[in-house]
């Protein structure tokens, strides 16, 4: 496993406060292509502005949303709250379609969703009780159910095929799972932390994982990062990742918005995110929208912002009503997009198509 030591996080988290939010070094990250290694020649000349189209009320927005997620066909997103509730929703209009998990005031929070990439009636829910919930939503079975006991599951996603999905998180143990008989495949052991001196670079994590992501292009690579300020990236070589650039967010008060290359394993760029200096960035989740754009947001400034990692502008952002930004996806590569966080506050909206064009943004996926 490869790593980028201390990479997540420039600076030190004992300054953004000695909580456990405050050490929080990451909550998103996506691996994706670079426009310019793309080279598409109908690629866009300048990225769309943002627009927000709607503000969406749902009935379990007191809970609080903690994981949102686009299904691959773009058709559907799925809503994750503090109370373990799941909700299925018409992508464009946030219309609910189906409660798929009704939840309850003793559950944990639903932490992450992931859609199988091949079958979009598959959902995987994770939870910060420990369980896994294998949902197939058009026949509305009961769930299958994994326990992964004395975890907290804050991470997870599928394979490019979707073939293997993995977890992650509290107990810092990546768990690898074959998709079609649901039994663990793999397991990439958490080392013992008391045992500092036989830690390396290439062991496993030392503090909880809160992301972990497969990359779009590749069977076997995936990256996963936490508060312990470290990117590690399990590859079959380095060859596998070349060309492609990973972007971190950061629980920090500045320059928590980075862009990585993974072939120098070091940071390409600093992006910019909208702040001040009462406020500070202090970012939970960031995630390529478009080759070119990516959107992040947090609790600093309570908004979510894309932003163009070429001409490292703003493109503009969404607010939440000084409530904390949890969580957020996207599809269609940028045309829709989901923020929601404490209260709810689901916000969906999108980048416009370019003016007298008709050029559409690459996928990022």
């Amino acid at each position: 496993m490869r790593s980028l030591e201390a990479g997540l996080c420039p600076c030190d988290t004992t300054q953004a406060g000695s909580t456990a939010k405050g050490n929080q070094a990451v909550a998103g990250l996506r691996a994706g292509k670079r426009l310019s290694d793309m080279d598409d020649p109908n690629s866009c000349e300048s990225s769309p502005p943002l627009l927000l189209r709607r503000k969406v009320r749902l009935s379990k927005d007191h809970h609080s949303i903690y994981a949102l997620r686009f299904s691959a066909d773009s058709k559907r997103l799925a809503v994750g709250f503090g109370n373990g509730a799941v909700q299925l929703l018409e992508a464009e209009t946030g219309a609910v379609q189906r409660e798929v998990c009704q939840g309850h005031r003793t559950q944990e929070a639903a932490m992450c969703i992931s859609f199988h990439p091949l079958q979009p009636s598959l959902l995987l829910v994770g939870s910060a009780d420990g369980n896994l919930n294998i949902y197939d939503w058009e026949l509305g079975s009961e769930p299958v159910t994994i326990s992964e006991e004395n975890n907290e599951i804050n991470a997870l996603d599928f394979s490019l095929d979707g073939g293997i999905f993995a977890t992650a998180g509290k107990d810092r143990s990546i768990r690898l799972y074959d998709s079609l008989t649901n039994q663990v495949c793999n397991v990439f052991e958490a080392p013992d932390v008391r045992s500092w001196d036989d830690l390396s670079l290439t062991s496993g994590h030392t503090k909880r994982i809160f992301a972990l992501r497969f990359h779009p292009e590749e069977h076997h690579t995936f990256l996963t990062g936490g508060w312990d300020r470290a990117l590690k990236v399990k590859a079959d070589s380095a060859q596998d990742c070349a060309g492609n650039s990973v972007v971190t967010a950061s629980w920090v008060p500045s320059e928590a918005l980075q862009l990585w290359d993974l072939r120098s394993l070091r940071v390409e760029k600093v992006l910019r995110f909208p702040t001040s200096l009462s406020q500070g960035q202090f970012l939970y989740t960031a995630r390529f929208c478009h080759s070119d754009c990516v959107l992040a947001g947090g609790s600093g400034t309570s908004s979510a912002h894309i932003t163009n990692i070429n001409t490292n502008q703003v493109l503009g952002g969404i607010h939440l009503n000084n409530k904390a930004v949890q969580t957020l996806d996207s599809a269609l590569g940028g045309q829709l997009i989901a923020v929601g966080g404490i209260g709810g506050n689901l916000s969906i909206g999108g980048l416009q198509r370019a003016l007298g064009g008709s050029c559409h943004p690459q996928l990022s996926l």
